[in-house]
């Protein structure tokens, strides 16, 4: 898949998934970024999971997706620092994600 999870190995922080077709984003948060973007995989092929970011990846393809961190920060910091970045790429509205993050 061309990602280097050695390099997000226990990062704590906020990410940013995007569809690199429709430009459509998904903002998360882990404390553990690269086990994060495993389990965002591994849901994408179980077709039980209809969240909108799951049904995008069965769509298009994971390899028409990148994933990229936004910012580190600590663990206490995670939801607000996703909120904002919720806000901040209107990804709410105009992306997958279906909450306002926290």
């Amino acid at each position: 898949m061309g990602y280097n999870l050695y390099r997000y190995k226990k990062f704590c922080g906020i990410y940013v998934v995007t569809n690199t077709i429709t430009g459509e984003q998904y903002v998360g948060q882990s404390r553990n970024i690269a086990v994060r973007w495993l389990q965002h995989m591994a849901n994408s092929l179980n077709s039980k999971k209809t969240e909108k970011l799951y049904e995008a990846i069965r769509e298009y393809g994971i390899t028409n997706f990148s994933f990229q961190i936004l910012e580190e920060c600590k663990k206490e910091e995670l939801s607000e620092r996703e909120q904002y970045w919720i806000a901040e790429l209107d990804t709410y509205n105009t992306g997958y994600n279906s909450t306002l993050g926290g």
